[in-house]
C-alpha cells in the first residue's frame, strides 16, 4: 500500500510539472528610441499588464533600472531627472525626450511596474552615483550594492583599450538575464532589447546571441516590432 501511495503521489507530481501553466517570457526586438517602437511597446505592455504582468526587463544596467524603481515609488521626478542629466552628459544616443515620455507614461498608467536591468555597465556616472546613494542609506553591505558593483566591473572589462568587446558583453547579458529572472521568482515578463540581441542578422557579434543562449534554458516568445 505504501508503494502504491508513493507511485500515485509521483504521478500527481509529474502531472503537475507538465500541466502547470509555464511562465511567459516575451522579448521585444526594437530600434532604440524609435517612436513607432516605443508606442508598440506601450501597447504590448498595456495588454499584458492587464493580464497581470508586472516585471519589465530592459537593456539597461541593473543600477539604472533601480533608479527607475526608486523614481516609480517617489512623488517627484528627481531620480528620473538625474538619469536624464547623466544621459545628456555622456551623450547616450538611445535616450532622450522620447524615452523619458515612455517612462512617464508607464509611471502614470502602470504604476505597479517593476523594472529589471540586465545589461552590462556602461561608461556613465549612474553606477557610482547609485553606489553613493546606497552608502548614504546604510546599504553598502546589501545585495544591491554588490550587484551594482559587479555590473560596473563588467562595463570596465568590455570597454577595453583594444576596443569594445561585443562577444563578452553578449555572454554577460545572458548571465545577467538568467540571474535576474531566477532571483525574481521566474515571473511572467516582457523584455525590451535592441534587435541586435534577439535577431540573427550579421553584426559585430560572432557568438550565439542572447536570445539563442536563453532559449537553451527557457521557452521564449519574441516580437520583432521594427517591421510592424
Amino acid at each position: 500500500m505504501k508503494w502504491k501511495a508513493f507511485f500515485l503521489g509521483l504521478i500527481v507530481f509529474i502531472g503537475a510539472f507538465f500541466y502547470y501553466p509555464s511562465k511567459q517570457i516575451i522579448l521585444i526586438g526594437e530600434r532604440h528610441c524609435d517612436e513607432s517602437c516605443l508606442q508598440q511597446e506601450l501597447a504590448l505592455w498595456d495588454r499584458y499588464y492587464q493580464r497581470g504582468f508586472r516585471h519589465l526587463f530592459l537593456e539597461t544596467p541593473f543600477y539604472t533600472a533601480q533608479y527607475l524603481n526608486l523614481w516609480m515609488r517617489s512623488e517627484n521626478d528627481d531620480f528620473l531627472n538625474l538619469l536624464e542629466a547623466d544621459w545628456e552628459a555622456h551623450h547616450v544616443a538611445s535616450q532622450g525626450p522620447r524615452i523619458l515620455n515612455f517612462f512617464k507614461t508607464i509611471k502614470t498608467n502602470y504604476p505597479e511596474t517593476i523594472f529589471h536591468g540586465t545589461d552590462t555597465g556602461h561608461q556613465d556616472g549612474i553606477g557610482p552615483r547609485y553606489l553613493a546613494y546606497l552608502e548614504e542609506n546604510n546599504l553598502k553591505d546589501s545585495e544591491y550594492y554588490q550587484k551594482a558593483q559587479e555590473i560596473i566591473n563588467q562595463g570596465n572589462y568590455i570597454y577595453r583599450d583594444d576596443g569594445f568587446d561585443w562577444n563578452t558583453r553578449e555572454f554577460m547579458m545572458t548571465l545577467n538575464f538568467i540571474r535576474e529572472y531566477e532571483a525574481s521568482g521566474r515571473p511572467h515578463l516582457i523584455g525590451i532589447y535592441g534587435y541586435l540581441h534577439i535577431g540573427t542578422e550579421p553584426s559585430e557579434i560572432t557568438v550565439p546571441r542572447m536570445i539563442q543562449q536563453l532559449k537553451a534554458y527557457y521557452r521564449i516568445q519574441t516580437h520583432d516590432i521594427r517591421r510592424l
